[in-house]
């Protein structure tokens, strides 16, 4: 984001588009740190989309929140009563009128914008207990560790540019002399 601030500041327009998760704006069970990192890019959204405001700079950003997605990463993962599993175009539709309409937070689908905002009027009790009969608590905590496996271990080991688990080369196990 520094990055391309830095060229769209001096030309005084532009539009940064952060990818984060529904998972941003409540914290998923099973999914601890992925619900930080969300957040954090919610977060981090919001507040840099203040500073260029205060600066009078005509930036647009744009968070985009999907529910799980038909990618290696949603792979395995539980689902939640109501949604269904998105298709990457789904998102990229999403983005593009984002794009369109300036719009800053972005739910993929929408109407899990409303479900969010229902919950958040509602006692915290009873707004649990929503996300309980909707199973929206299950999605990450029941994920399939079997199907998920080759991802995991790709995303435990990944560098920038490292090719799916299915294309990489399994590493060979030796044993030393004397075990």
């Amino acid at each position: 984001m520094k990055l391309a601030l830095a060229r769209m500041v001096p030309r005084d327009r532009g539009h940064i588009v952060n990818i984060a998760s529904q998972a941003g704006k409540f914290g998923a069970p099973g999914g601890a740190t992925y619900s930080a990192t969300k957040h954090a890019v919610v977060g981090l959204t919001e507040a840099v989309r203040g500073e260029i405001r205060l600066m009078g700079a005509h930036i647009d950003l744009s968070y985009v929140m999907p529910y799980v997605v038909n990618t290696e990463l949603g792979s395995g993962l539980g689902s939640a009563r109501g949604f269904h599993n998105l298709e990457p175009s789904e998102v990229a539709d999403a983005i593009v009128q984002a794009l369109q309409h300036q719009i800053v937070e972005v739910w993929v689908p929408k109407s899990a914008k409303r479900t969010y905002q229902v919950g958040t009027l509602l006692p915290r009790t009873l707004s649990e207990g929503l996300g309980r009969v909707m199973k929206a608590d299950r999605v990450l905590a029941d994920a399939d560790a079997t199907v998920r496996r080759d991802y995991e271990l790709r995303a435990a080991h990944s560098e920038p540019g490292l090719p799916p688990a299915s294309e990489q080369e399994q590493p060979q196990i030796t044993q030393a002399a004397g075990d």
